[in-house]
């Protein structure tokens, strides 16, 4: 170490430095020359070295204070955050575990609101991006079925962001909400603990792909990256630009970084603590490009997704450790271990959704296990369910017309009223008025899940990038899914605006006891609820509307209060229309995860295992669990079960009889016990096990062998036994015992199973008649009259427009229907 190193700061700092502050103060000394230098290089070199060497331990010093008062700051912070959280879960004794549950309950209901409070601040950047009115209208369509991101637009975006002046109206006012939005979080982040410095140009993320720049390998990603750079920041501590070799060995230990995602940096053996979340986003970016289509050719050679997604991650990142900071401290997960302790010092039972804990559900919240332990593996995985998911969901919009009963069973659990959230219901899947509800959902924060995020709610929490994903998207768009589930769950959230703003007056103490217990559930406390006392509801459609605007206008109330307030109300909304149209909630995440790592044989296994039970298990762990342990009265509890019950059961039977609609069958008898047996399971509420009974028995013409291996090893591996099994093993033994096989149908069934846009439910019958049923046939003679027969025997049905082998092709010309579908057959009329 250099000793004119540490007298330099020990002059700027007026006192002698500790052996422990000495280490490592050559290496700051040359790294703050180095940033005082990029800001003039010329002026900085023109310096004498004794005056440069005063300037820099002058800034170090301060930069020495101001490290002090931070650790000073988070050890506040962080005795408040246990003070809040520790003496709770210690009074609980035995149920310890339950408050802890709870509480990450509520941290991810808070991250909710934190995300789509600022998704607010930046909708002029999402309607930009999503906006498909340039080029062909073609190329607009295929944009707006597959998700694709406009380039013009991008391109336009980053240039107006990094300082260009596009003349494009749109892509000025994105960057400035963009702008404006991350610099807001950056501020929020930094008075909970943190410290993130601000850029001195306008910042945009950097999603780097590790396995992407580990397959490049170090020589060709530096080659590829250096001519990218704005060479003007790569300065050495005496102002003199640096050169090829020394940028390379910068961009080589950048490489390391990144490749290893930060493990290059640690020695081994080192001893790790926890650590501090408030450090996230401390460190200083490497990569400075030099402009805006560097930065666009860099995320599509070395990044992960498109511009859009960028913006997106970097949002869903700053809003996770935003809301874990100022819920649980600026080391949140020191918190969680000591309510972990605490609750397991008492003996409690720790268990999450049957088969794991809260260790898991940590891990789960804080996005530990969607770390790829190999990128190569976790895209191969993802990419296997993603076909699952374009293949087998093109109609499960069908099934989720079950939302209508959780619908209304959760609007009465919130005490909202049945008729004005009826309406807003119609409102909101009525083609002229939906646009006036999407827009004022979208203004008051409660963005539509479809534009912010991958619509997959029946598989998994998302479903990644690549072709695979586009095509997964694509399904769900066409196949009306997330127009469905946009409408539902915006109509509730407006609802539930207008029953907040009814009670928003009343004082705490005087709530009524079931809407305070309620409260209390999301994490509301009796500081934050009299911050609505304050507020005056807005008024749309001459109804009141408690939103985050009428919450920030609230005169006498600190802001930081205030914004706080703000992402309670929205993750308490978000997390309520999660239960309306019902979504995985944590702990089915937790499930759904396993305690796996991405990227791993176990994790990519597991994952597949649980591909589509995301809803049966949101189903028993939002509704059966609330219902069986809800804050309600033995007499609610009943009443809630109920009716959860028999609606679904009533609507898993008329989903039944759509599907049987839609295959060109009249409907089912429904005076018989089979019918409600599988009505009950199809609505959902037999979970796990009505999964199995539904698809246990070969419904979709393959082996009871195959479909009991994908119904309980999840469809990715029941689609390959499938495959094995069904076209190659059992063909082959009919073929040795000399009986006609049906390898060729067979397959034919199977890739049309993992085929997009062939199977949409509005489709589907059309596409059979015209063209499928044909090949079918051909492939395997009898094949329509095995399915006819099949169905006679399952359900005694008769067909409206029953299967044919003429179509568009044949020579006996295309038939339409028979006759029209006899809806009688339902209540047993001849």
């Amino acid at each position: 170490m250099k000793v004119e190193c540490v007298d330099a700061v020990q002059q700027a700092i007026g006192r002698q430095i500790t052996q422990a502050e000495q280490i490592g103060i050559e290496d700051k000394i040359r790294e703050t020359m180095r940033r005082l230098a990029a800001k003039d290089p010329r002026a900085w070199a023109a310096m004498p070295r004794a005056e440069r060497l005063r300037a820099a331990g002058e800034a170090a010093s301060k930069d020495f204070e101001h490290a002090a008062e931070l650790k000073a700051e988070r050890a506040a912070l962080q005795v408040e955050a246990h003070a809040r959280h520790v003496p709770v879960v210690e009074l609980a004794g035995k149920r310890g575990f339950e408050v802890v549950q709870r509480k990450l309950d509520q941290a991810d209901a808070y991250i909710k609101g934190v995300h789509r409070e600022y998704l607010r601040k930046v909708l002029d950047t999402i309607d930009y991006a999503t906006r498909q009115d340039t080029g062909s209208v073609v190329m607009r369509g295929v944009r707006w079925i597959s998700n694709l991101e406009n380039p013009e637009r991008s391109r336009a975006f980053v240039r107006e962001v990094m300082g260009q002046d596009t003349g494009d109206a749109g892509a000025k006012a994105a960057a400035k909400a963009w702008l404006e939005g991350v610099e807001s979080m950056r501020n929020r982040f930094n008075a909970a603990g943190g410290d993130v410095r601000k850029l001195s140009y306008g910042y945009l993320p950097q999603p780097h792909d590790p396995g992407r720049i580990r397959e490049a390998g170090i020589v060709t990603w530096v080659r590829d990256v250096l001519p990218m750079l704005d060479r003007s920041r790569f300065v050495t501590e005496n102002g003199r630009p640096m050169n090829d070799a020394e940028i390379g060995k910068t961009l080589e230990e950048a490489w390391r970084t990144i490749e290893t995602e930060g493990w290059a940096n640690i020695e081994p053996g080192q001893f790790r603590g926890e650590g501090s979340l408030a450090n996230a986003g401390s460190q200083a970016r490497v990569l400075h490009f030099k402009d805006p289509d560097s930065y666009i050719d860099y995320l599509g050679k070395y990044g992960q997704g498109t511009v859009f997604d960028a913006l997106s991650g970097h949002l869903g990142w700053m809003a996770k450790n935003i809301g874990l900071v100022e819920t649980f401290g600026p080391s949140p997960a020191a918190t969680f271990r000591t309510m972990h302790d605490t609750a397991r010092q008492a003996n409690g039972v720790d268990r999450v959704a049957g088969l794991m804990n809260t260790a898991d559900m940590w891990g789960t919240l804080v996005g530990e296990f969607n770390n790829p332990h190999s990128q190569h593996a976790a895209r191969i995985g993802q990419g296997l369910r993603n076909i699952e998911v374009f293949g087998k969901l093109q109609a499960a919009v069908l099934s989720s017309i079950t939302d209508i009963p959780t619908y209304f069973v959760t609007l009465g659990y919130n005490r909202l009223g049945f008729w004005q959230g009826t309406t807003n219901l119609l409102r909101a899947m009525t083609p002229g008025l939906r646009g006036d509800v999407g827009r004022y959902a979208d203004l008051a924060g409660l963005i539509a899940d479809s534009k912010i995020s991958d619509m997959n709610r029946w598989a998994s929490e998302n479903i990644g990038s690549g072709w695979t994903a586009r095509l997964s998207n694509a399904t769900m768009k066409a196949s009306f899914m997330n127009a469905w589930t946009d409408s539902i769950r915006r109509a509730f959230s407006v609802s539930m605006m207008g029953g907040l703003a009814r009670i928003a007056p009343t004082p705490w103490a005087q709530l009524e006891a079931g809407d305070r217990a309620r409260l209390e559930r999301k994490g509301w406390t009796a500081d934050e609820w009299s911050v609505l006392q304050h507020a005056q509801p807005e008024t749309w459609r001459s109804t009141p509307m408690l939103t985050p605007a009428s919450v920030l206008k609230a005169e006498g109330i600190d802001p930081a209060l205030a914004q706080r307030v703000v992402s309670r109300l929205l993750g308490t909304i978000v997390d309520e229309a999660e239960f309306a149209s019902v979504g995985p909630d944590l702990a089915t995440r937790t499930l759904q995860a396993g305690g796996l790592q991405k990227g791993t044989g176990k994790g990519e296994l597991w994952r597949s295992m649980m591909l589509f039970k995301s809803f049966p298990i949101a189903i028993l762990t939002r509704h059966w669990n609330r219902a069986l342990s809800g804050d309600m009265t033995p007499a609610g509890q009943v009443t809630y079960g109920a009716a959860l019950g028999f609606g679904m059961t009533l609507f898993g039977g008329l989903v039944m009889q759509l599907t049987a609609l839609r295959d060109g069958r009249d409907p089912m008898a429904m005076d018989n016990l089979k019918f409600w047996q599988s009505a009950f399971a199809r609505g959902g509420g037999a979970g796990f096990l009505g999964d199995m009974l539904l698809n246990g028995v070969g419904r979709q013409g393959q082996s009871g062998a195959s479909a009991a291996v994908g119904s309980i090893a999840g469809p990715v591996v029941g689609s390959g036994f499938e495959l094995l099994y069904d076209v190659g093993l059992e063909n082959v033994r009919e073929a040795a015992e000399g009986k006609d096989t049906h390898v060729g149908a067979e397959a034919f069934r199977w890739a049309r199973g993992h085929t997009p846009f062939v199977n949409l439910w509005y489709g589907k019958l059309a596409i059979d008649q015209a063209m499928l049923n044909q090949a079918q046939e051909a492939l395997s003679p009898g094949y329509l009259a095995r399915v006819r027969g099949r169905s006679e025997r399952e359900w005694g049905s008769t067909w409206w427009w029953e299967p044919q082998a003429s179509g568009v092709f044949s020579d006996q010309g295309f038939e339409g229907p028979q006759r029209a579908p006899e809806l009688g057959a339902a209540v047993g009329a001849p």
